[in-house]
Formats: C-alpha cells, structure tokens, sequence
C-alpha cells in the first residue's frame, strides 16, 4: 500500500467516471419493486390488514392518548425541566422523585422511560448520562415515580488527527464544491454503526489497540482516494482546502455490554458514542469534514461513531467512503476499494455569487422526542396494498409507502395537538438521488451532494387518505426528472437553481415549522454492507441533525424491512406513536437484536 502519483489518481477519477454500471437503486423510484407488486397477490393480506387496524382503532377508542399537562418533579428544586418524555436530571443525583399526569394505559410506557443527565466531559475524559428504569409505580392518573439512576460512562482514551497515506498531489489540493454543496444547510449528521463481538476469549482492553491502529492505518491509506475528507471547507464555502490535516479521530472506552445496550436502545445514549467537533460548530469555514469516534464495549464490541458535514456530503458519499474504508480493513488492499468520482463540480459548476440557500435548515438543538417504528416485510407488502382503492395511483415503493404513511399520521397528530384539525397546508420535504435519474447514471462512488429536494404538499380541502398521500408523493417525485436534472446543470444551470430556491421559500414563507416535515432515506445505499472484517453491522443509527419535524428511513438488518426514526413535538409524538393506522403495520422501538 505504497503511495499514489498523480498519473493513478487521474486514472483513477476516469476509471471512476466509467463505471455508470455500480449505481445504487433508488428507494422512491425502484420499477423492479414496482412490477414485482401485483393487486391480486395482496387481497389477503389487504383483507387481513383491514381487519388489524379495525381491532386496534377499537382498543385505542377505549382510552385514548391523554395529552400531559407537564411534569411536576419533585424535591430536587435544583433539577432543570426537560421535554415531555425525556427530563434531564443533573448529573451527580442518585434518585429522584417526580409525578406525572398522564393516564392509566400509559403506565408501561413509564415504567419503561428512561431518564438522563446532561452530556459531560471532565478532565478525564470521561463522559456519562444516566439510565435506569423506574422502581415504583402507583395506580391511578398520578404516578410517582423512584429512579435509581445507573450510569453508561464513556472515557475517550485519545484523540489525534489522521492524515492520508500519501500526500494529496499539488494540483489536486484545490477540490471545487458543486452549486449543489454551496446551497446545502450548514450542518453535521451523526451516527454510529453497532458490531458485536465474536471473541469471547480475548479481554477487550488486550486486543483494541491492536484493531484500532490497524482502523487507523486503512483510514489514512483510503483517505489517500478520498483526499477531500482530509481537508477544510475555506472561508467563502466555495472549495475545499486539501491540506492533509485529516481526520478527526478519538478512541473510547464504555462501561457497558453492547449487547445489552442493544437489546432497548435508547437514543440519547447514542449520541455519547459520536464525536464531538473540537472547532465551533457556527461556522463550516474551516472545520473538519469528517470525524471518526471507535468505541471499545466491555464486553469487546464496537461501536464506530461519525459526524459528517452534509455541506460535502450526502448520504450516498458518506456510504461510499464507509464501504471503501471497510473493504480496505477487511482486506488489506486498495484494489478492492472503488475510486470515488468527483465529477459532481463539472456538471454543477460553483457559484461565486451564491445568494440562495435552502429555505429551511436545522437548528442544531433536538427539542423533539424520537421514537423508532419498524415495518417488516410482510406488514410492507399490507401497506402498499392499501393504495388500491384509488385505481390511477400507480403502487408505491416500500420507502414511498413508509414515507406517506407516517406523513398523515404526524399531520393528524401534530392538529390534534393544535386543536386547528387539519385546516393549513402540510409540506414533506424529501431528498431525492439524482445518481440515477441522470443519463448516463452516475456511478454510487459519485462524491459530493447529488440530490434536489422534492416537495410534497397537503392542502387542507385535499383528502387525508393514505392513496391521496402516495399520490402527492409521487406528484412530487415526477418533477425531479431528467429534463429538470438537465434544467439546473452547467453554468447556466444555477439561475434556474436560483427560481427554484426562491419559490420554495415563498412556499414554507407561511408554514409553521411543525407542519413542514422533512425526510430522509438511506434504504439501499449500502450503510448495511460496511463491513470491516467483523461482519456487517448489527444494527446503524443516524442522529437527528436538528429539524423539529425529521424522520430518517433504513433498511432492517434482514433486508426486507424498513426502519423509520421519527423526530416529533414531545405532545405531537404522544399521540403520533398510538395512532392505530401506524401500529397494524409497525412495531415501536423493538430491539434491533
């Protein structure tokens, strides 16, 4: 794994442009689902998914969602009050008790609720929350609660920077982000990939060092293709500074058994196994664009943390540099990494003059309650069985069908919640791969933000049927096509970029943020396959990067499901999670185990 000249790294971009063959499939726009899905192989299951929801409407009907008042804690006058369902206590406090007006059904949802203290990092390095499961309980509409808090602590053992193998060649140190990068929302997406261990015999401490440096030795050699992720963002946003200063990297230690923690996940835990940014966050000039936590279980399992700025990369790229990393660490070679492309720039040239951005963009706080919803295949093939009661709505994907489903469930929930019914305008704004919507497609190693957000919309005199909701959907879908993708390419392409950008934000002008929902999926990009010698994932997350209303769609670890997490107002989720047209098809934050 000697050094590259810069003769491989040009024959290596023009093999990279070549290969349109290696693309991934789109999950809202897979025709081979789309045939494969007949009417008359889903009436039984049709009839049976009516059935379901029928006998779930009537259990919910006998005790409905009761929307909390708030939580009264008490005697700890010191404790700061927290979001409906997650109530941060400080960290130190050994057991606290509160009292909760919520109702009489929702008593195993209390007994189950965690409770956590704000993330810490002393001296040490040591960070923790608190998490433990309630110990008393009374009847009644008041419950008292007592919580012995138990501690997941996470100490970071190092942290340095990893340069790629070989320095980046003098002409290439300049990378041009395309018009598409500039007009992204500053942000970083975190996420963590879970393997458990499957060396019983070795003590952990014994053997991390030696997988570490070796995660540290391929990093460095595949940063040497990806050389970009080895740089800076300059000052204007317009290119990145390929300086080899590299990537972020931290070690830690925790004091857990992964897979216990796997067996209920909980999903402020999470964020202790992701890196925190050294550099302010405020600003992308000048920060890393890629940061790598490995974390070391008690037990020997690994979890590999990431934060990514989305303003380089999207979840396409951020799967292709995953899979390179781990093909290099699995097998010891560069030849079975495939060479990124970086053709993204050339077909959408930088804009020196960039005066529009996406109208909307997150705020970095997470005030929302997540909650996960699983859809397995049979429950998916039910669902998209639903669309056949309105004939010219052509069957949905697994993804378009997951997506449209929670759309009118969290619009229902969040006029409940506001008491308005639905009387205003819903938009879905959702991320769409133009990878393989161009001709020729472009290869799934294709670097940089390839993507054009489709805008979904619900008007309040429209029907709020599942059917109509595909139908919208698909509506939105059909307008980024290859004459549009066609529309915005080149030089030119940037003042139409512009009329675009400028008539969404005319569109959300009057829509409150509780009704514009955004969504993203990586189903079949490949998260699921990045293996690094251990096996596949068991299980993959991604944080919620800051939107009131988010959700994030992936595959099951078998395939043939989606997980969707779902982002809501802690009283819009109270009634979103037991709406019964969401439960007859999903399963709520089961163990991905």
């Amino acid at each position: 794994m000697g050094e590259i000249d810069d003769g491989q790294f040009e024959q290596g971009q023009r093999e990279a442009e070549a290969k349109n063959e290696a693309t991934m499939d789109d999950p809202f726009e897979d025709e081979d689902e789309a045939e494969a899905f007949k009417p008359e192989a889903t009436e039984a299951v049709e009839a049976e998914a009516t059935e379901a929801i029928t006998k779930v409407e009537a259990e919910v009907a006998t005790d409905p969602p009761e929307l909390s008042e708030g939580i009264e804690i008490r005697p700890n006058e010191g404790i700061e009050r927290g979001p409906k369902d997650d109530d941060i206590f400080k960290e130190g406090e050994e057991e606290h008790v509160f009292t909760v007006n919520i109702n009489r059904k929702e008593k195993k949802k209390i007994e189950d609720m965690p409770v956590f203290g704000a993330k810490t990092e002393n001296s040490n390095g040591l960070q923790s929350k608190q998490h433990a499961p309630s110990s008393k309980l009374a009847m009644g509409n008041l419950f008292v609660l007592s919580l012995p808090l138990k501690s997941m602590d996470v100490e970071i053992i190092s942290k340095e920077n990893i340069k790629p193998a070989s320095p980046t060649p003098l002409h290439l140190r300049m990378y041009n982000l395309s018009a598409l990068d500039q007009i992204v929302p500053h942000m970083y997406v975190p996420g963590v990939l879970f393997y458990l261990s499957k060396n019983k015999d070795t003590t952990p401490i014994n053997f991390f060092p030696t997988i570490s440096n070796h995660l540290k030795q391929t990093l460095s050699e595949t940063l040497t293709r990806y050389y970009p992720f080895a740089g800076k963002v300059n000052d204007d946003l317009s290119y990145i500074d390929c300086n080899d200063e590299g990537v972020y990297y931290v070690e830690a230690k925790v004091s857990y058994g992964l897979k216990e923690f796997l067996s209920q996940p909980d999903v402020q835990l999470i964020q202790l196994l992701t890196p925190n940014n050294p550099r302010p966050l405020e600003s992308m000039s000048g920060n890393y664009v890629i940061l790598v936590q490995v974390n070391i279980f008690d037990c020997g399992g690994i979890a590999i943390g990431t934060c990514a700025s989305h303003k380089t990369a999207d979840g396409a790229t951020f799967s292709a540099f995953m899979n390179a990393w781990s093909r290099l660490a699995a097998c010891g070679s560069l030849e079975v990494v495939h060479n990124p492309s970086f053709i993204a720039p050339s077909l959408f040239p930088p804009n020196s003059s960039v005066l529009c951005k996406w109208p909307f963009k997150a705020s970095g706080r997470n005030e929302s309650v997540t909650r996960r919803f699983v859809f397995h295949g049979i429950a998916l093939a039910a669902l998209r069985a639903q669309v056949t009661s309105i004939s010219h709505v052509q069957y949905p994907t697994s993804a378009e069908a997951v997506a449209a489903l929670i759309w009118g469930c969290a619009i229902e929930a969040i006029s409940k919640v506001t008491n308005e019914g639905p009387k205003k305008t819903s938009i879905l704004a959702v991320p769409v791969n133009l990878r393989t919507r161009m001709r020729p497609v472009l290869p799934k190693s294709s670097i940089g933000n390839l993507i054009w957000t489709a805008f979904a919309q619900h008007k309040p005199d429209a029907k709020l049927e599942f059917p109509c909701i595909v139908d919208h959907l698909k509506k939105a879908f059909a307008k980024v096509d290859y004459d549009f993708i066609e529309s915005i390419k080149g030089n030119e392409g940037y003042a139409k970029v512009s009329e675009c950008l400028k008539e969404y934000a005319e569109l959300l002008h009057n829509i409150d943020e509780d009704n514009c929902l955004v969504l993203t999926s990586l189903c079949k990009v490949g998260i699921g396959e990045v293996d690094f010698g251990w096996g596949k994932p068991s299980w993959y997350y991604f944080c919620n990067p800051g939107f009131k209303s988010f959700v994030f769609l992936m595959d099951t670890r078998s395939g043939d499901g989606i997980e969707a997490l779902v982002s809501l107002s802690g009283q819009a989720m109270i009634i979103f999670e037991r709406d019964p047209k969401l439960l007859v098809f999903a399963s709520v934050d089961p163990s991905p185990l």
